[in-house]
C-alpha cells in the first residue's frame, strides 16, 4: 500500500518534472488524477491479484424464483466463478451460458438445480438469473476481482500488498504521461521498466503492449 503523494514523487522523478500533479485534476493539463486511476484500473486487470480477489455470499436462491438482484457491493470488475451451494452441502459451479439456444432449452426445464446463468437487467437494477429455475433455497456463492475505489487525493492508499507493484505502478504513469506529451521513446522506457518489474513479481512474462498497447504504434514508428 503506498500514498497517492508518494507515487506522485516517485512519477516526478520518472518524468523529469518536478511540477507534475497527480493528486488531482484541476491544475494538471495531463489530467494527473484520472490518468492515475485508468492506469490503476488497468494493472490491476492484466493480473490476478490475490488482494482484489472477493467472495460474496449475500444472495440465497429461492424455490422457483429465477433472477436475484446483483450485489452493489462489492463491486465486481470480472467474475471467476460462480458456485451454488448443491444437496451433498458442496459448492458447485454454474457456468455463463453460451448462447440463447442454450437458454432457452435449459429454462424450460423442470425447477431443480441450475446448470447455467446469464446477467440482466431492470432499468439499473444488474440481476444474475439461473436455468432451470432453483427448486430450493441454497447459497450462491461469487468469487471476483473487485473494481478498487478510485484514488482522490494525496491521502488516498493503493491496496496492493507488495511494494513491487506500486513501483511497477509508477513506472505505468510516468510511461502515460510520456505518451500524452508525444515523448515515446521514454514511455516504452518506462513501460519495459515495470514490465520487468512485474515478471520478477509473478513470475509471468507481462509484455509491455500488455501494460499499455500504445507501445505497439510507438515501436513501429521508432524502426
Amino acid at each position: 500500500m503506498k500514498l497517492l503523494s508518494d507515487i506522485q514523487d516517485k512519477v516526478r522523478i520518472y518524468t523529469n518534472d518536478s511540477r507534475l500533479i497527480l493528486t488531482d485534476n484541476t491544475t494538471d493539463k495531463n489530467r494527473g488524477l484520472d490518468i492515475t486511476n485508468e492506469t490503476y484500473l488497468r494493472l490491476i486487470s492484466i493480473y490476478e491479484w490475490p488482494e482484489f480477489n472477493r467472495v460474496d455470499t449475500s444472495i440465497s436462491t429461492i424455490g422457483g424464483t429465477t433472477s436475484y438482484n446483483w450485489p452493489s457491493s462489492p463491486r465486481f470488475m470480472n467474475i471467476l466463478n460462480i458456485e451454488l451451494l448443491n444437496e451433498d452441502s458442496e459448492y458447485e459451479i454454474i457456468p455463463q451460458v453460451i448462447n440463447e439456444l442454450d437458454w432457452s432449452n435449459f429454462s424450460r426445464m423442470s425447477n431443480s438445480f441450475p446448470r447455467v446463468y446469464r446477467f440482466e437487467s431492470t432499468g439499473e437494477q444488474k440481476k444474475i438469473s439461473l436455468a432451470p429455475t432453483p427448486s430450493v433455497s441454497k447459497s450462491l456463492r461469487i468469487r471476483g476481482v473487485i473494481e478498487p475505489s478510485g484514488l482522490i487525493n494525496g491521502d488516498s492508499e493503493t491496496i496492493f500488498y507488495n511494494k513491487i507493484a506500486d513501483n511497477a505502478l509508477e513506472y505505468m504513469i510516468a510511461a502515460a504521461i510520456y505518451f500524452k506529451r508525444g515523448v515515446d521513446d521514454k514511455a516504452i522506457n518506462r513501460i519495459r521498466r515495470a514490465s520487468s518489474l512485474l515478471k520478477n513479481l509473478t513470475g509471468k512474462e507481462i509484455m509491455p503492449e500488455e501494460l499499455d498497447p500504445r507501445v505497439v504504434k510507438a515501436e513501429e514508428n521508432a524502426s
